[in-house]
């Protein structure tokens, strides 16, 4: 039987929007949360998802929006993160923002709205200019392994001749996947499916393989992870 008491209707929508806005809030926090997990100082972006965006997941749409004028989507974010493994990482929640804002995602993890304290001027990383071109898609598991693969390595030799921060750096840096594409030939390093699995951004999806610009990434269920700019290198 249909409930027709007036008021009623109104009621449901607002609590089906408040279950949304709480469910996309908890993936706020959560990407919060993991980038802070990494390095406590980690400042988090965020800026309104611009029109092309309509919904997660991220591996479907990375548009960042970076010098792109569209009107923003109302409901829906981008969240940006330059981790401490010199990976950029990017998610699209479900929230509410005005305006481009950076806060701490330490504060950011433990909060339920956006914080007041702003670090705006604080943010130097340049974000990717497009959506990016797809170059392969790997099955998340194979993904998965070479981040186990790491761990395994890291932990059989810790304490050896070579330092653990420098094994650490050079397992980071190690090429693991080669990709070819139109004739020519990528590479990506292991630090990219470390962040993505650190951020618990690997779910079931096959993983897109993406170029933007001089940028490689990583795109899967949950977000994205981006290599820095290899011009970044020659400064």
């Amino acid at each position: 039987m249909i409930d027709s008491t007036p008021g009623n209707s109104d009621t449901n929508r607002a609590a089906a929007r408040h279950g949304q806005a709480q469910a996309g809030w908890s993936d706020v926090a959560f990407f919060a949360a993991r980038a802070a997990r990494l390095g406590p100082d980690t400042l988090v972006r965020v800026q309104p998802a611009v029109e092309s965006t309509q919904k997660p997941p991220v591996a479907e749409r990375s548009d960042t929006g970076a010098g792109v004028e569209s009107t923003p989507t109302p409901g829906f974010v981008h969240l940006w993160a330059v981790l401490p493994l010199k990976v950029l990482a990017q998610r699209v929640a479900r929230a509410q923002i005005d305006a481009d804002a950076t806060f701490r995602a330490a504060d950011l993890a433990v909060a339920d709205t956006w914080p007041q304290q702003r670090h705006d001027s604080q943010w130097r990383a340049a974000l990717p200019n497009s959506t990016g071109i797809l170059l392969e898609r790997i099955p998340a598991p194979a993904i998965t392994q070479l981040v186990e693969q790491a761990r395994e390595t890291l932990e059989a030799r810790r304490g050896g001749s070579v330092g653990d921060r420098r094994l650490r750096d050079a397992l980071l840096d190690h090429e693991a996947l080669t990709i070819h594409h139109r004739e020519m030939e990528y590479k990506v390093q292991l630090r990219l499916a470390i962040a993505a699995a650190r951020m618990g951004f690997i779910g079931d999806d096959e993983v897109r393989v993406k170029l933007s610009g001089r940028r490689i990434g990583l795109e899967s269920t949950h977000g994205t992870v981006w290599q820095p700019d290899t011009a970044l290198r020659l400064l």
